[in-house]
């Protein structure tokens, strides 16, 4: 069962593996106070979950995914205005159709994009443009919850120094 994570991380070696790599900083994250310029950051910010069998077994989650791009040395508003269409079309082209080598997600697909840039944005001579997209992946509630539970028990235990391997992690469906 994939997780936001890997789709992140996926979608972060696809830029920075281009052979141009246009981009001088790639994060992961929602927010891009760090980014040099050009760069873009990347985060899956949330998910929209719906049960197609009908007993509740298995769960379909669309996942909505914020790519921000950054580009300075922009002279004017209308040079400003003349970057964005290509700096989103760079991006829709190298993710659309993507299932970023991962088996249990569908193709991302662009859904938008908009022109996030803020007149001190401007005033350095950046824009800021964030793109949005969507992909989708199922994953069965009996086994894919105690997995993503054990799996986040680990992640926070293991900072605090204990020992997840002897919890008895037993989830119910009732």
């Amino acid at each position: 069962m994939t997780d936001s994570s890997a789709i992140e991380q996926a979608i972060k070696a696809i830029f920075t593996d281009e052979p141009n790599h246009l981009f001088q900083k790639v994060d992961i994250s929602k927010i891009s106070t760090s980014l040099s310029r050009p760069g873009f950051s990347v985060a899956v910010i949330g998910g929209k979950d719906e049960c197609p069998v009908m007993d509740g077994s298995v769960i379909k989650e669309t996942l909505k995914i914020i790519v921000t791009l950054v580009a300075s040395n922009v002279a004017s508003e209308e040079e400003r205005r003349k970057a964005v269409l290509p700096l989103v079309r760079y991006c829709q082209t190298l993710l659309t159709g993507q299932t970023l080598g991962l088996d249990d997600i569908e193709p991302l697909r662009p859904t938008e994009w908009t022109d996030v840039t803020t007149r001190d944005d401007m005033d350095r001579a950046l824009i800021f443009v964030e793109v949005y997209f969507e992909t989708a992946t199922e994953f069965s509630v009996r086994t894919g919850s105690e997995q993503q539970l054990v799996s986040l028990m680990h992640y926070f235990d293991d900072a605090a120094g204990e020992n997840v391997e002897s919890a008895d992690v037993t989830l119910s469906q009732e």
